[in-house]
């Protein structure tokens, strides 16, 4: 049963990926798991790191795509931290070996990051929403901004994928999300999410 379910959870993970993962994506990035690891004005290192997780395989990266806040919501909800990043693991694993077997054991990836500002009134609409979500301070949301990242595949053949993301920065600290902003509303999610079962 356990590896029924881990299955579905990649499939959904495969055909949810877009807004984290294929097409276009607004502003990634990425910290430390509440310790503020991508601190000052380098959202780039968060994007990395997330690339680094997603694309490269480095499961040892994952913990630290999230603030301490979304763990807390995960636990408050019934899900440890654990499983959330076995969760991740798996399919971050998953993927590695489908790029392996497309680009070869030794393939790299770099990116090419195209940023976007996002104004102060948004950057307060997403911290309400990131507040009613998961409970994080919404005066901690100082800046944001919408990305288009074009992930570049070297190895025994090219490749290219594409990322519209978010990077969003939290009590000093950049991390990549699911960002879509509507003139009616805002939607945000930590990219994590969606690594680990779609969002």
């Amino acid at each position: 049963m356990k590896k029924i379910l881990s299955i579905l959870l990649v499939l959904v993970m495969v055909f949810s990926f877009a807004a984290c993962g294929d097409g276009e994506e607004t502003a990634g990035s990425g910290g430390n798991g509440g310790s503020g690891g991508n601190s000052g004005n380098n959202y780039k290192a968060a994007v990395e790191l997330f690339a680094d997780a997603m694309y490269r395989g480095n499961k040892d990266v994952i913990e630290s795509l999230a603030p301490k806040a979304l763990w807390d919501y995960y636990q408050q909800n019934g899900m440890t931290k654990d499983s959330l990043i076995e969760t991740a693991e798996y399919v971050v694993g998953a993927y590695n070996e489908n790029y392996k077997a497309q680009f070869g054991d030794d393939y790299t990836v770099t990116l090419e990051i195209t940023e976007s500002a996002i104004g102060a009134a948004d950057v307060t609409r997403i911290g309400e929403t990131l507040s009613q979500r998961y409970g994080i301070n919404k005066n901690k949301v100082t800046a944001a901004y919408s990305l288009q990242v074009k992930v570049v595949f070297h190895g025994t053949e090219p490749g290219e994928d594409a990322m519209d993301i978010g990077v969003v920065k939290i009590d000093g600290a950049w991390y990549c999300v699911d960002l879509q902003i509507y003139d009616e509303g805002v939607s945000a999610g930590f990219c994590l999410e969606e690594m680990a079962f779609g969002g």
